[in-house]
C-alpha cells in the first residue's frame, strides 16, 4: 500500500501533500460553474479572492479557506452525484445563509456542519473562513446505500466537546505534520463522529439530547417569523418557556439572538435582491418585507455584514465563466472534489 510508512502494528504514518490554493474572481466563477451559478459581489474592502491550505493524507484531505463574499445558487449536477465523500464544515469568520427546499440553513462559527444529502435553493455568504474535513463515508460507518444526514454536532454537550476537542487537535497536527500524519488523528476524529451521529449504539445524556431538540424548534419559530415585525426575544420567550439566560447563552456563538434575526433577515432580504436586481424598488421592498425599520438600518446592516450597500453590491455581475485553464491542475481537483462530489480526487486520496 502505497502512501504511508508502517511504524508499528497499530500505527500507521501517512504522507501529507500540503498545498495552496489561490483564486480570484474569474477563476472561481469558471470553476465553479460546474456545481454553482456563482456570482461574486462587489465590496469596498477589495475584490474578491479563495484562499486554501489543503491537507492530503492517506484516504481524508483537511481544507481551510478564506472565501467570498458571493451568492450562488446550485446546480443538478451537484445534486446528482453525492459521491463516496462526506464532508464535515466549521465555520471560523463569517456565515452563510441558504434558502433550501428543505428548509433554510444558516452556517456560522460554532457547530461543526454535517454536509450530507444535498438539496436545491440558493445562498448567500460574507466573506467566510472555514475548515473543512473530506472523508469517506465508509470511515465515519455510512454505506452507500445510507443516505448522511444534514445536521450539526454543537460543542456543549460532552460528545460535542470532544469532536470539537479532536477536530482542532486534527488540524494542528495537519499543520505542524512536516511531512508525516499518524493515522490515529483522523480515527480519533472519526470514531468521535460516529457517536455524536448515533452511528453506533450508546447511551444518551437526555438532558443535553432536549436542550438541542428546544434549540433547533426555536430556530425554526425564528425562521418561521422571521418576516414579522413582532419576532421579539420576548416572543420568542413567551412561546418556548425558556429562561432568559438559558435563550441568551443558546445564541452566544451566533453573537446573541438578536444579532442572529437580524443577519437572517439581512440575509433572506439580499437573496431576493439578486433575484430580482432589474426590478425597480426591490431593495426597498425587500428592506420592508423582511421588517427593516428605515433605509439606514437596512444599508448599515448589510455593508456591515457584506461590505458594501445593497444597491453597490449587486450593481454589476463579475466576469462570465472563463476557460478552465485559468485555474489547473490541483486547483481545479479542488474545487471539483468540493463542490461536485467526483470520486477522483486529488493526488487519489479519495479513491
Amino acid at each position: 500500500m502505497s502512501g504511508f510508512d508502517k511504524a508499528t502494528a497499530n500505527e500507521v504514518y501517512y504522507d501529507v501533500s500540503a498545498e495552496t490554493v489561490e483564486m480570484c474572481a474569474d477563476e472561481y466563477v469558471a470553476i465553479s460553474t460546474e456545481a454553482w451559478v456563482t456570482t461574486p459581489l462587489n465590496t469596498d474592502a477589495g475584490s474578491f479572492s479563495l484562499d486554501a491550505q489543503c491537507w492530503n493524507a492517506g484516504p481524508c484531505m483537511l481544507t481551510e479557506t478564506t472565501l467570498g463574499p458571493t451568492v450562488f445558487d446550485i446546480q443538478p449536477v451537484h445534486l446528482d452525484n453525492e459521491g463516496p465523500i462526506i464532508v464535515f464544515e466549521k465555520v471560523l469568520a463569517g456565515f452563510e445563509y441558504s434558502d433550501r427546499v428543505g428548509g433554510d440553513i444558516y452556517y456560522g462559527p460554532g457547530p461543526i456542519y454535517v454536509l450530507g444529502h444535498k438539496q436545491r435553493g440558493r445562498s448567500i455568504g460574507t466573506r467566510m473562513t472555514m475548515q473543512e474535513f473530506y472523508v469517506p463515508r465508509g470511515m465515519v460507518g455510512f454505506t452507500p446505500e445510507k443516505q448522511a444526514p444534514n445536521t450539526v454536532i454543537h460543542p456543549p454537550s460532552l460528545i460535542g466537546r470532544i469532536v470539537h476537542a479532536e477536530w482542532e487537535a486534527a488540524f494542528n497536527s495537519a499543520k505542524n505534520s512536516r511531512g508525516k500524519l499518524s493515522s490515529h488523528v483522523f480515527e480519533r476524529l472519526a470514531a468521535a463522529i460516529k457517536i455524536s451521529l448515533g452511528v453506533n449504539p450508546r447511551r444518551e445524556d437526555v438532558r443535553n439530547q432536549s436542550r438541542e431538540l428546544l434549540f433547533r424548534e426555536i430556530q425554526r419559530f425564528i425562521v418561521t417569523n422571521l418576516d414579522s415585525p413582532d419576532l421579539s426575544v420576548d416572543l420568542v420567550l413567551a412561546q418556548h418557556g425558556v429562561s432568559r439566560a438559558s435563550l441568551y447563552r443558546m445564541f452566544d456563538s451566533y453573537g446573541g439572538i438578536r444579532t442572529y434575526i437580524t443577519n437572517l433577515r439581512a440575509s433572506k432580504a439580499m437573496i431576493g435582491i439578486w433575484q430580482n436586481a432589474t426590478q425597480r424598488g426591490i431593495v426597498q421592498s425587500m428592506q420592508t418585507q423582511w421588517a427593516f425599520k428605515s433605509g439606514n438600518d437596512f444599508n448599515r446592516t448589510v455593508r456591515r455584514l457584506f461590505g458594501n450597500t445593497p444597491k453597490r453590491l449587486i450593481s454589476r455581475a463579475l466576469s462570465e465563466p472563463q476557460n478552465d485553464d485559468l485555474a489547473a491542475g490541483f486547483s481545479r481537483n479542488f474545487i471539483l472534489q468540493r463542490w461536485s462530489g467526483v470520486s477522483e480526487g486529488p493526488t487519489g486520496a479519495f479513491t
